[in-house]
């Protein structure tokens, strides 16, 4: 039985970092974005189809210049919005964190959550973003945000190089009082499908998925239906099936069966 409807939706293509496994080869230098009336229309029809939630995504979708606006309309909508960042802005002349102003006026609007991508140690985490420093930026961001009233959730791609980051990753979900680890998986699309990245074997992928269930129990954890394997169980999986209770939206207002298909569109 289905128990939740939700829509990715990836509002921006531009983006302060260069991550090596990026879907969508977001850039600070491509500026594409959806407009105000597209994103309308897309809130009317998950209205329709009793949509519960939207992750609103990108890019760096708080790059937006109408980012405060998706959200409050989202939110008006009975839609719980929610958004996928880097949780790093670009500056005048470096990356800068986020700051409690602005995520206290997305707060305001009607912002539930935020999942903020993290790829380990420090010198996993800037290998991964390709920008050096983007750790520190983080860990600024986690302590701007860390008392507003928000869920706040982790993103963590395990890599042949980045498994064994869990344990640190794990006590900085303590320390910054993270709801919930997303265990994503590599996709080779977008950027990395030329990429050098290599995903888990599967002794490692065993050994990852051992590690989590020995945390299973102290810290919320949820794995992408992307992993076809037998090493985990049912209070690990993720609650979204690409095409059946979730979907993805591109910038430009197309419709696909869930983020792993963007390849359908790469270079159209």
């Amino acid at each position: 039985m289905i128990q939740s409807k939700s829509i990715c939706c990836e509002i921006i293509k531009t983006c302060p970092l260069s991550c090596k496994h990026c879907s969508t080869n977001a850039t600070m230098g491509d500026f594409r974005q959806m407009s105000i009336v597209d994103y309308s229309e897309l809130l009317s029809s998950s209205i329709k189809n009793d949509i519960d939630t939207m992750f609103i995504s990108g890019g760096e979708p708080l790059l937006h210049k109408d980012i405060v606006e998706f959200v409050r309309l989202t939110s008006e909508s009975n839609i719980s919005p929610i958004i996928y960042t880097s949780g790093v802005l670009n500056g005048t002349d470096s990356i800068q964190p986020l700051t409690k102003e602005v995520i206290n006026s997305l707060r305001e609007n009607g912002l539930k959550g935020v999942s903020i991508s993290i790829y380990g140690q420090e010198i996993n985490h800037d290998y991964m973003t390709n920008k050096q420093g983007s750790f520190k930026t983080l860990l600024e961001t986690l302590e701007n945000i860390k008392d507003i009233d928000i869920v706040k959730e982790f993103s963590f791609l395990p890599l042949a190089y980045n498994f064994n980051d869990l344990d640190y990753v794990v006590a900085l979900v303590k320390k910054y009082d993270i709801k919930k680890i997303n265990i994503l998986k590599l996709i080779h699309q977008g950027r990395a499908k030329n990429s050098a990245l290599v995903g888990l074997s599967k002794k490692q992928e065993k050994q990852f998925f051992e590690k989590l269930r020995e945390y299973k129990n102290d810290v919320n954890i949820e794995v992408s239906k992307l992993y076809d394997c037998d090493h985990y169980e049912e209070l690990l999986y993720s609650p979204y099936y690409a095409g059946v209770n979730e979907e993805f939206v591109t910038f430009d207002a197309q419709i696909l069966p869930g983020r792993s298909y963007r390849n359908l569109i790469d270079g159209k």
